[in-house]
């Protein structure tokens, strides 16, 4: 029997584009939307300068694209609205209507279409369920379907193989399992895919709140380096625990924003050369002394885990077998299965206290941590 599978593309990120808000309320039908202004965004002087707005915001069930047609100041001619919107939602420009769906038999081989889809603007993703006993690799384009057609460059590619069994789908899938119950197909759903990956991904942000140092977080960087006569470089994005600095080759030692600002104030110059100490503050690095040059540095540091967006992303094993039983527990109590939910709960703390004394006892590394006096006290009487 053939496995049903689900492929899902991340809606366009829209954060660049021109956006506006509605001034009145638009009911069913309406081909009229009187907004706040229209600057920024293009002219519309004929069919090939047409373009989509999104009305609402992703992850919104009255969401819609519709094509405008013309512009004005205040106000755009569009398709009939599909849904009754509010005054003050807020009304964005989309490139692309669409996603289209291609396999391959070979990796990167010849693309064959397999469906093109509207873009789900109820999600922050548009899917496709496919049967991967048919087809073997698998990728991703966005694409404008009216006036002037036009198609974006491929995803990633994914594959049925992609699935492993610390992918992000497999663990959901093994989680809903052990809490007897199954994933809602309606997107709307208590808990559907997305609500899923939501809580991947919140216990992956908590995870760090019982212990930091996980092994498998840990990572080195080399793509920072200083700059000249600046006493600052950008820290790694995904920090959460500096382990060690390193710049031009050698060890930097980390002293406090006090003792730093102390050695900076002490000088009527700040003084140029190697840095040789560091300190964190305004969530940067800043060095002393300043640098005189493009030094290398390198980071090793503990990271924060990645955020998850797709179903085929691996999640370190190290966590995969704590996360089914977290969504398992999870997944249970939103089914109002209290009894199971226990269950599930107990096993999961058991598997996570198991798995923090396994893979993250405590050992010597790093370096000493500097602490902020501003005042010595001595007990003389002593």
């Amino acid at each position: 029997m053939a496995t049903r599978n689900l492929i899902q593309l991340g809606n366009p990120d829209l954060h660049d584009f021109p956006t506006t808000t509605l001034e009145q309320d638009i009911a069913v039908g309406w081909t009229t939307l009187n907004v706040s202004a229209t600057t920024g965004f293009a002219t519309i002087v004929a069919a090939a300068t047409y373009y989509y707005l999104l009305i609402g915001n992703y992850w919104t069930k009255t969401s819609e694209i519709v094509l405008a047609s013309a512009k004005a100041d205040t106000t755009f001619t569009v398709g009939a609205c599909k849904y009754s919107h509010s005054s003050s939602d807020p009304v964005t420009y989309i490139p692309y209507n669409q996603v289209k769906f291609y396999w391959r038999v070979l990796s990167w081989g010849t693309d064959v279409l397999l469906a093109t889809v509207n873009i789900d603007c109820s999600q922050q993703f548009t899917s496709y369920e496919y049967t991967w006993s048919t087809y073997y690799f698998f990728a991703s384009t966005y694409y404008r379907s009216d006036t002037t057609a036009e198609e974006s460059g491929f995803s990633d590619e994914v594959s049925f193989t992609s699935f492993t069994s610390n992918s992000v789908k497999k663990i959901i899938e093994s989680g809903v399992r052990k809490a007897m119950t199954r994933i809602d197909e309606n997107p709307d759903g208590v808990l559907g895919w997305n609500i899923l990956i939501d809580l991947i991904n919140e216990w992956l942000s908590e995870i760090l709140t019982r212990k930091k140092k996980w092994q498998c977080l840990h990572k080195v960087d080399w793509t920072i380096s200083t700059v000249a006569n600046t006493e600052y470089i950008s820290k790694p994005t995904d920090l959460s625990v500096m382990e060690f600095l390193y710049v031009n080759g050698k060890q930097v030692d980390y002293i406090t924003k006090l003792r730093y600002n102390q050695y900076i104030t002490s000088n009527f110059v700040q003084p140029t050369g190697i840095p040789v100490n560091y300190t964190i503050k305004n969530d940067k690095i800043y060095l002393y002394p300043k640098p005189d040059a493009v030094y290398t540095t390198s980071f090793e540091y503990y990271s924060v885990p990645e955020v998850v967006t797709s179903l085929s992303q691996e999640i370190k094993k190290e966590f995969s077998n704590i996360l089914i039983y977290f969504i398992a527990a999870q997944a249970a109590y939103v089914r109002n299965n209290e009894k199971r939910g226990n269950l599930m709960e107990v096993k999961y703390n058991r598997v996570l206290e198991n798995q923090i004394e396994d893979v993250t006892w405590e050992e010597q590394s790093g370096i000493s941590v500097q602490t902020d006096t501003d005042n010595v006290w001595w007990d003389n009487n002593e």
